[in-house]
């Protein structure tokens, strides 16, 4: 193999190496931020149903005005 091509293949690899560590690191990124958006849903959640025990636990005000 010639010195060019040994070169090209070791330039290509590290070119795929910090491709590869590029795409990692994106995709921790994603992984955190997919996390926390989850856990911010489960708490909308929870908070949603808190509002709708509470509105159904609610008596009613009395009769309406008219009355």
């Amino acid at each position: 193999m010639s010195d060019a091509r040994l070169t090209d293949l070791e330039i290509r690899l590290a070119w795929q190496e910090d491709l590869l560590r590029t795409l990692e690191d994106t995709l921790h990124a994603q992984q955190t931020r997919v996390g926390e958006l989850e856990a911010f849903c489960r708490q909308l959640a929870e908070r949603l149903r808190a509002l709708q025990d509470d509105q159904d636990a609610s008596p009613d005000d009395g009769p309406p005005p008219h009355y």
